[in-house]
């Protein structure tokens, strides 16, 4: 007995006397008849093969062709019906200005990638197919020549204050730039490797980006000068210029020519001032330590300090007199600064009396040796 084709499910044998002892799930088993037998063999049913529904559709519509098995769908959403394993070819065409994003599908495989332009799946359930566009995005990058210019830089409108800038736009977008002069410097033309022609003098240009672009704004320097402000000694003051305190010294400003700078100085504690100095320009002094001066040239500009250091010594004292006045010798010293201090006292022949490191410790007139008072 052999079962050739069928959803086969089991044998039955019915026989006459003794029963036959077989398998009853063999597809291919022999017997040997002794008896009239009845051999029946059991099918299951097979239910026939249902088709899959796939759905297409497009985010955002209209911004690419979409074929199916070569077939342009034109309208959205798509939905054909498929047999479990059938093949189904796929390709994208995006629009201009639009790129491929991916494929998306809940239960399929995108044969090479979901990001290909050609790609393919092979049905095995209903589904929903995806295809994913986005726009082609363009940078237009913004350059100042010289990089140290003041002058002004726009880019739609808003004003650039760190270059390189770089603004990123979909492709066809219309990008603004604008270039202002100043006093300090003077818009001359852009430059552009594609959508500004090299030249354009013109402080203000729209065009259409479509593709990766660097525009510079070039600007022409004024004329100008260089202005150092500086103390000696660097520390003993707070210099100004224009009422800018440098946070550090020497400290270089520029001006253009023929601008009136106002500078000052003030000393810190433990110093004096004592005046200001110049290399090529006259100052005009309003003041001991403040004045002004007419920018014509570049220059060095010093104001001068010195240390606050006065050392008192007295002459005479008086002690143990018995009026309680001046009965101490106290040396006083004036200053900000750290000393090391030192005193030793001798009488006239040379010999040692006393000694001290301590300035607030006066001298009561007592030898240190004999602990008696030195006569007057």
């Amino acid at each position: 007995l052999e079962v050739v084709s069928g959803n086969f499910s089991h044998w039955e044998i019915n026989a006459v006397g003794n029963p036959y002892v077989y398998d009853s799930t063999n597809t291919n088993f022999d017997i040997n008849l002794v008896s009239d037998v009845t051999i029946i063999a059991y099918f299951d049913w097979i239910p026939p093969i249902q088709p899959d529904t796939i759905t297409f559709m497009m985010d955002p519509i209209g911004q690419a062709i979409l074929s199916e098995n070569g077939n342009i769908v034109t309208n959205f959403p798509f939905t054909e019906t498929y047999m479990p394993n059938d093949v189904i070819s796929l390709s994208a065409v995006p629009n201009t200005g639009w790129q491929l994003n991916y494929w998306s599908s809940n239960n399929h495989v995108f044969t090479p990638n979901p990001t290909a332009s050609n790609t393919s799946i092979t049905v095995n359930s209903s589904d929903t197919i995806w295809l994913y566009l986005e726009p082609i995005v363009v940078t237009a990058t913004m350059l100042k020549n010289p990089s140290n210019s003041q002058g002004e830089v726009y880019i739609d409108g808003e004003l650039i204050t760190l270059f390189p800038y770089s603004k990123s736009y979909d492709y066809g977008s219309t990008v603004n730039i604008s270039a202002i002069s100043n006093t300090s410097w003077e818009f001359t033309d852009w430059s552009s490797k594609v959508h500004v022609p090299n030249g354009t003098n013109s402080s203000s240009y729209s065009f259409t980006i479509n593709e990766n672009d660097t525009i510079t704004a070039n600007f022409n320097e004024l004329i100008y000068h260089n202005i150092q402000i500086n103390a000696v000694p660097e520390d003993a003051g707070i210099l100004s210029l224009n009422g800018a305190i440098p946070p550090y010294l020497p400290e270089t400003y520029t001006f253009l020519e023929n601008t009136t700078v106002t500078f000052s100085a003030s000393p810190v504690s433990g110093y004096r001032f004592t005046g200001w100095s110049s290399e090529n320009l006259t100052l005009e002094l309003s003041g001991n330590s403040y004045g002004f001066v007419n920018v014509t040239d570049s220059d060095v500009l010093t104001a001068s300090f010195e240390e606050i250091f006065e050392v008192y010594v007295p002459n005479s004292f008086t002690p143990n007199n018995g009026d309680y006045d001046n009965n101490k010798f106290k040396i006083s010293v004036f200053t900000e600064k750290e000393f090391l201090f030192t005193i030793k006292i001798y009488n006239k022949w040379g010999q040692f009396i006393s000694e001290s490191k301590d300035i607030d410790n006066a001298w009561d007139g007592t030898n240190q040796k004999t602990g008696s008072q030195v006569p007057n």
